[in-house]
């Protein structure tokens, strides 16, 4: 068809112009109502200029003008105070305290040692009613951020302490944030204590250690057949809950003998998974084997919780670490291996096989 003819072809269809009116009329109703429900719109501008001023991290600020990610996080923010009730001027009053002195967070009271409280209780804000408006926003901001090139992933909380306080920062250094310029962990529930740098695997060990037991009976016991022992570190496990030291003893090992082989056993798993081990670090593991009994769990436990934290400490060289229930937003504050000890539960004590190894707590 030649498009002369194509543009002087009749509609089939007649166009129900009655109709569109009706739907523009809707529109232009909608926009009158979305304008005039925006008192100013310069108090609305300031209310983004102040939220420009956040610094989630060091020399972020910078960064959000290329980098969509982080500007995304600021869009977040910024949308939710605007959006929420109140006048602009208590907005404007929110968004001031956001980015002056402690902003809205009692840095003292959060960063009290081995205290199990709520996040909510060391918020101080003049304007609760948009505070409890927006919180719910920025607690969920999560995910993989950019920072300058560099794709990290944020856990829930990150960007809600380093919004809330500019005082904390998003940290590229060591750290997941930094307070008043120094470095702290923040942990989730079920998370590992286990840094980037100074751990190894324990699968080798495992191995090692299976080989030893072996030849071991064999050479002592050699006329009976031992039983299959479980080398894997925990209460379950016959050989290092007594199953072995009793095999080895009713055969007529002496037991301290069977205490020694066993002490020798469970340096090769701690130096495994820990490759910085100190000789007084291995001692207070190997303390915990009775000669008897073999391991004493309890103390196991005890030793394993203080090794977990002292040495991801030294290895990542942070203030503190705030344990955090992502569900709950109840946190824990611990700056030592001993309040760690006091304070903290543990689901495992992080000598799996595999990647999933490195201390795993739970609030």
């Amino acid at each position: 068809m030649r498009a002369t003819e194509f543009l002087k072809e009749e509609i089939s269809t007649p166009i129900d112009t009655k109709a569109m009116s009706q739907n523009l009329d809707l529109v232009k109703q909608d926009i009158v109502q979305k304008v005039q429900s925006i008192s100013s719109i310069q108090e609305l501008n300031k209310v983004h200029a102040y939220v420009r001023k956040l610094d989630l991290g060091n020399g972020f600020e910078s960064i959000f003008t290329k980098d969509n990610d982080l500007k995304q996080v600021q869009t977040i923010l910024s949308n939710a105070i605007v959006e929420a009730p109140g006048t602009f001027q208590d907005k404007l009053g929110f968004a001031r305290e956001l980015v002056s002195g402690n902003g809205i967070i009692n840095l003292e009271e959060l960063l009290t040692p081995g205290l199990r409280r709520n996040l909510m209780d060391v918020i101080q804000t003049r304007y609760p009613d948009i505070f409890d408006s927006v919180a719910s926003e920025l607690l969920n901001i999560a995910g993989a951020y950019s920072a300058g090139g560099k794709k990290t992933n944020r856990g829930k909380g990150e960007f809600f302490l380093a919004i809330c306080s500019p005082k904390i920062t998003l940290s590229k250094g060591a750290g997941d944030i930094s307070i008043a310029g120094h470095p702290f962990e923040i942990k989730a529930d079920w998370a590992r204590i286990k840094g980037r740098k100074g751990y190894g695997t324990t699968d080798p060990a495992m191995s090692t250690i299976i080989k030893n037991v072996t030849s071991w009976t064999k050479k002592h016991i050699p006329n009976i057949p031992a039983p299959e022992f479980k080398v894997g570190l925990g209460a379950k496990s016959n050989f290092w809950n007594g199953g072995f030291n009793k095999f080895c003893i009713d055969n007529g090992i002496e037991n301290n003998i069977v205490g020694n082989f066993m002490r020798e056993q469970l340096k090769i798993i701690v130096k495994s998974l820990y490759l910085s081990v100190t000789n007084s670090e291995l001692k207070s593991f190997t303390d915990c084997v009775n000669d008897i009994n073999g391991i004493d769990f309890n103390a196991l436990v005890t030793v394993s919780k203080r090794m977990a934290f002292s040495y991801y400490q030294r290895a990542d060289e942070f203030s503190g670490v705030i344990f955090i229930n992502a569900e709950t937003l109840n946190y824990v504050y611990v700056p030592d291996a001993e309040t760690f000890v006091n304070s903290i539960k543990i689901k495992s004590l992080g000598f799996e096989k595999g990647q999933q190894n490195g201390m795993q707590i739970r609030i």
